[in-house]
Formats: C-alpha cells, structure tokens, sequence
C-alpha cells in the first residue's frame, strides 16, 4: 500500500500540503516487507522505538522474509505467506538487514513451492528515494485537486541513477505537467518518459518548467 510504504520512509503518514489537512484513508494489507533478524539497533527519529510502536498502532508493521538470495539488482526472498497478497509488478518497500534506509521495489516474479512457502524475486529500483506529495496541474484557474502521495527518487552519478517520479498508476501521459510540492516549495514538472510501469505504479522521467517572469 502506498501510504504505508510512505509512512515507512518519511516516518509517519503522509499530509496533505498547507491547508489540504490531514490524509486518514490507508490500506491495512499494505505490502512492505524486511527479511532477515533485524539487528538492534539505537531509536532514531524515524526508525526507534517509537516509529515500531506507531507502526503496530497502525497495521503497518514489517513483514520479515527470509534472504535467499542477492545480486546487484534485487534479492531472492522466502516466506510462509499471511494474508497479505501480492502480484506480479507491484510496488513494494523493503530494507535490507545491512541497510540505512528503505528502499523501493518491484516484483519481478513470484511462484509457491510445493511445501507452500511463497519465493519472490524483487527488483530494486536505484536510488534513495523519498515522500513527496503530487497532482496534475490543473486545467482551469481555481480548480484543484488534492495532492496525492508519490516518491521521488533523486538523480545520483556513482549509481549513474537519473531523477525519477513514483506516481499511482495511470498517471503518465507524454508531456502531463505535475504539480510536486517538496521540501516546503511547489515545482512544475513535465512528464517525458515512462521508465517503469508496474502493476500499481508508473515510474517516470521528467523535465523542471521554469517559473514565468512576473
């Protein structure tokens, strides 16, 4: 579920900007997931003691998977399966047992073994990505609708990782300008290609509009 990876990397739910108030609605069968023994480690301010205990006041604790496998682009995972589902490319978060921060994922494939132990693969996408809140423009003077929750993956050259747009899926279209508030400011950006599509998430590049002379 998208708020709950959300509230996962930014350490609580995601707010609607200004004056837009307070986003409620989440899904409890969010699908995030960590493998391996967590190992312990010292509170901090968004993965401490007291992010598990919102996180489990919530519905939005951790699944833990085992590592069966890793390359550079994903892991192998195993898992007696719960209630939560998941499908063939869907968006997923996870952090690995050696890892800082959470990351972002699709599932690349996923089969049930004959001792009915669920296998996945989950591809990584590059990049720390984090919360930003996102709309599309809108097409007349006063009519706006509410922002919505997406992740920005910033560009980094030692992973040769371009800027990237996680938003809901059906969002791309070639050339849709968006509206992404982040770090206190609104920014214009034109879609120019679609990167990754998956079952619940388009990934897109874009391109900065420049502000209009006043």
């Amino acid at each position: 579920d998208w708020l709950a990876i959300g509230f996962h990397i930014q350490g609580r739910l995601f707010e609607q900007p200004r004056s837009y108030g307070l986003t409620t609605s989440f899904k409890s069968d969010m699908a995030l997931m960590t493998f391996g023994e967590r190992a312990p480690e010292a509170p901090s301010k968004l993965h401490g003691a007291s992010h598990r205990s919102d996180a489990e006041k919530l519905g939005l604790v951790c699944e833990r998977w085992n590592l069966l496998d890793q390359s550079v682009g994903g892991f192998r995972l195993e898992q007696r399966p719960h209630a939560e589902r998941l499908e063939h490319h869907q968006l997923v978060g996870l952090k690995p047992l050696d890892g800082e921060y959470f990351l972002l994922g699709q599932v690349s494939w996923l089969m049930y073994r004959d001792d009915g132990v669920l296998e996945i693969g989950v591809y990584v996408l590059p990049g720390v990505p984090r919360v930003v809140a996102a709309r599309p423009l809108a097409s007349r003077p006063g009519q706006r609708e509410p922002y919505q929750q997406a992740f920005l993956i910033p560009a980094n050259k030692g992973l040769k990782v371009e800027n990237s747009l996680i938003l809901p899926a059906g969002w791309y279209r070639q050339n849709r300008v968006v509206e992404v508030f982040d770090g206190g400011k609104s920014t214009q950006l034109r879609l120019s290609k679609d990167a990754l599509k998956g079952a619940n998430f388009d990934q897109v590049r874009f391109e900065a509009i420049a502000p209009e002379a006043p």
